[in-house]
């Protein structure tokens, strides 16, 4: 009885992670061609300044202000999955001068570092092996790639919600990568600083090791990085606050310099104090106006 119990549950198992996997294989597949800046990024003519970084980046820095421009930045996409479209994208590109990369004061820290949203997108250029052994976690290869391939068709539900039902997901047309969003809306989501933050690691080792190797990869390219900290809101920051020691995130961005002479670090996050329902279409994401006013400000730094 026992026997046959096991068997069937084993060959339940079996079922329901081959069904899982051919899902979610079918769900990473549709979503990976419905990708455009993959595609688009790669047939550009000319393309001198790539844009990289997570959604703040990708809501707020418009390319069109910018040399022959792309924004390249995808949601909640960390210095690793941006290592990895970089070394992807300069196999075929060789005309890359310069790169605007986006922080923000969680952007080193635990939750960022082991957050793989929208696989789909980016698997054929990422080494999961090489993110466990620089991580000194075998076991995170194997549960990065089981999320991906066996459990990947979770995010349907996720993403079905966010395009038909949230009000966040207002957004204006895409251009070059860039997907703004509009003047007229300021949303709360400052609550999320304590999920994201509390009992995390707020300088993870592996995220500053990407971060080098982005670096030394830019600069064996003759590439010129600039880091650019996104602007906040501050009631945002304050709570934020509570969690990172926000001097030591300028001082290890400052000891770049050392290593990379060419790096330039600018710090706008409170940039937009006091005119955040006016330039802001939440706490961590600019609207159209304030996207547009930042770009300007990062052209004239330059």
């Amino acid at each position: 009885m026992m026997k046959n119990t096991i068997t069937k549950f084993l060959f339940f198992l079996l079922f329901f992670l081959s069904l899982s996997f051919v899902v979610s294989a079918l769900y990473n597949n549709f979503q990976r061609d419905q990708d455009r800046s993959i595609v688009d990024v790669k047939e550009l003519p000319v393309l001198t300044t790539l844009i990289m970084g997570d959604s703040q980046c990708l809501r707020g820095i418009n390319p069109m202000l910018f040399d022959s421009a792309f924004n390249y930045s995808s949601a909640a996409e960390s210095i690793i999955v941006s290592y990895y479209k970089l070394k992807d994208l300069l196999e075929t590109r060789k005309d890359i001068k310069k790169i605007i990369l986006t922080s923000t004061l969680g952007y080193f820290g635990e939750t960022k570092s082991n957050y793989f949203p929208r696989l789909y997108r980016w698997n054929e250029m990422i080494n999961f092996r090489e993110i466990a052994q620089i991580k000194h976690k075998p076991f995170s290869y194997l549960y990065i790639v089981l999320k991906h391939y066996v459990f990947g068709y979770k995010g349907i539900r996720e993403e079905f919600f966010q395009r038909h039902f949230a009000d966040l997901e207002v957004e204006l047309p895409y251009y070059k990568g860039y997907r703004p969003k509009p003047v007229g809306y300021y949303f709360d989501i400052s609550k999320i600083a304590n999920k994201q933050f509390n009992g995390k690691i707020l300088f993870d080792k592996s995220m500053w090791i990407y971060l080098n190797m982005f670096l030394e990869l830019a600069q064996e390219h003759d590439i010129q990085v600039t880091m650019v900290r996104m602007p906040v809101s501050q009631r945002y920051h304050d709570k934020v606050m509570a969690y990172i020691p926000e001097d030591k995130l300028a001082e290890r961005c400052l000891e770049l310099k050392k290593k990379f002479p060419d790096f330039v670090f600018l710090d706008y996050f409170n940039r937009y104090w006091g005119q955040e329902e006016q330039l802001m279409f939440d706490d961590t994401h600019l609207n159209e106006k304030g996207a547009l006013g930042l770009s300007r400000l990062i052209v004239d730094s330059l």
